[in-house]
Protein backbone atom coordinates (compact mmCIF):
# COMPACT_ATOMS: atom_id res chain seq x y z
CA UNK A 1 0.00 0.00 0.00
CA UNK A 2 1.42 3.52 -0.82
CA UNK A 3 1.80 5.94 1.86
CA UNK A 4 2.55 9.20 -0.34
CA UNK A 5 0.33 11.52 -1.06
CA UNK A 6 0.80 11.48 -4.92
CA UNK A 7 0.23 7.59 -5.21
CA UNK A 8 -3.32 8.27 -6.87
CA UNK A 9 -1.15 10.29 -9.67
CA UNK A 10 0.20 7.13 -11.09
CA UNK A 11 -3.85 5.20 -11.02
CA UNK A 12 -5.29 8.47 -12.69
CA UNK A 13 -2.79 7.56 -15.41
CA UNK A 14 -3.17 3.99 -15.89
CA UNK A 15 -7.05 4.30 -15.53
CA UNK A 16 -7.85 7.75 -16.33
CA UNK A 17 -11.93 8.05 -14.16
CA UNK A 18 -11.51 4.91 -11.82
CA UNK A 19 -11.62 4.19 -8.50
CA UNK A 20 -8.41 3.62 -6.35
CA UNK A 21 -8.39 -0.06 -4.93
CA UNK A 22 -10.78 -1.00 -2.05
CA UNK A 23 -13.29 1.69 -3.09
CA UNK A 24 -16.71 1.45 -4.90
CA UNK A 25 -17.03 -1.77 -4.66
CA UNK A 26 -21.36 -1.77 -4.61
CA UNK A 27 -21.25 -5.54 -3.15
CA UNK A 28 -19.59 -4.53 -0.36
CA UNK A 29 -21.70 -4.98 3.29
CA UNK A 30 -20.68 -3.33 6.47
CA UNK A 31 -20.24 -5.93 8.80
CA UNK A 32 -20.82 -5.59 12.69
CA UNK A 33 -17.59 -4.60 13.42
CA UNK A 34 -17.77 -1.88 11.25
CA UNK A 35 -21.49 -0.97 10.78
CA UNK A 36 -21.03 2.38 8.78
CA UNK A 37 -19.86 3.44 5.57
CA UNK A 38 -17.22 5.40 4.87
CA UNK A 39 -17.91 7.78 1.72
CA UNK A 40 -14.08 9.96 0.99
CA UNK A 41 -14.33 13.18 -0.35
CA UNK A 42 -11.69 15.03 -2.17
CA UNK A 43 -10.59 18.35 -1.99
CA UNK A 44 -10.64 21.38 -4.78
CA UNK A 45 -8.48 19.83 -8.07
CA UNK A 46 -8.81 16.07 -6.55
CA UNK A 47 -10.36 13.10 -7.23
CA UNK A 48 -11.27 9.83 -6.03
CA UNK A 49 -7.49 8.30 -7.31
CA UNK A 50 -5.44 11.04 -6.74
CA UNK A 51 -6.73 11.64 -3.02
CA UNK A 52 -7.43 8.37 -1.74
CA UNK A 53 -4.48 5.78 -2.93
CA UNK A 54 -3.45 5.14 0.62
CA UNK A 55 -6.71 5.79 2.83
CA UNK A 56 -9.14 3.24 0.56
CA UNK A 57 -7.35 0.73 0.28
CA UNK A 58 -6.62 1.01 4.23
CA UNK A 59 -10.26 1.48 4.84
CA UNK A 60 -11.12 -1.49 3.12
CA UNK A 61 -8.35 -3.82 4.27
CA UNK A 62 -9.75 -2.88 7.97
CA UNK A 63 -13.29 -4.44 6.90
CA UNK A 64 -14.94 -0.78 6.15
CA UNK A 65 -16.77 -0.04 2.82
CA UNK A 66 -15.20 2.64 1.01
CA UNK A 67 -16.63 4.41 -1.41
CA UNK A 68 -15.59 7.90 -3.03
CA UNK A 69 -16.02 9.89 -5.91
CA UNK A 70 -14.84 12.75 -7.85
CA UNK A 71 -17.95 15.60 -7.78
CA UNK A 72 -17.54 19.20 -9.00
CA UNK A 73 -15.46 17.64 -12.54
CA UNK A 74 -16.08 19.61 -16.01
CA UNK A 75 -16.71 16.67 -17.87
CA UNK A 76 -16.62 17.93 -20.93
CA UNK A 77 -12.88 19.06 -20.74
CA UNK A 78 -10.23 16.82 -22.32
CA UNK A 79 -8.25 14.58 -20.09
CA UNK A 80 -6.20 15.29 -17.35
CA UNK A 81 -8.24 18.84 -17.11
CA UNK A 82 -11.41 16.32 -16.66
CA UNK A 83 -9.63 14.60 -14.10
CA UNK A 84 -9.42 17.59 -11.42
CA UNK A 85 -12.87 18.17 -9.10
CA UNK A 86 -14.71 20.77 -6.89
CA UNK A 87 -14.54 23.14 -9.75
CA UNK A 88 -17.64 23.08 -10.61
CA UNK A 89 -20.33 25.88 -9.33
CA UNK A 90 -21.10 24.54 -4.94
CA UNK A 91 -24.87 24.08 -5.72
CA UNK A 92 -23.60 21.63 -8.58
CA UNK A 93 -21.08 20.38 -6.83
CA UNK A 94 -23.03 19.86 -3.63
CA UNK A 95 -25.85 18.17 -5.47
CA UNK A 96 -23.23 15.68 -7.26
CA UNK A 97 -22.25 14.37 -3.64
CA UNK A 98 -26.03 14.16 -2.19
CA UNK A 99 -26.83 12.09 -5.16
CA UNK A 100 -23.86 9.49 -4.65
CA UNK A 101 -24.01 9.76 -0.88
CA UNK A 102 -28.19 8.64 -0.98
CA UNK A 103 -26.85 6.18 -3.62
CA UNK A 104 -24.51 4.40 -0.35
CA UNK A 105 -27.15 3.15 1.77
CA UNK A 106 -29.28 1.75 -1.17
CA UNK A 107 -26.54 -0.11 -2.33
CA UNK A 108 -25.22 -1.46 1.63
CA UNK A 109 -28.63 -1.76 2.76
CA UNK A 110 -27.69 0.72 5.78
CA UNK A 111 -29.92 3.63 7.03
CA UNK A 112 -26.89 6.43 6.51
Amino acid sequence: MPYQFLAGVPLELGNPGGSAPGSNDWSCRPSAAHPEPVVLVHGTGGNKQTNWATYAPLLANEGYCVYALTYGAYDDLPWPLSALGAFRPMDESAQQLADFVDRVPASTGRRR
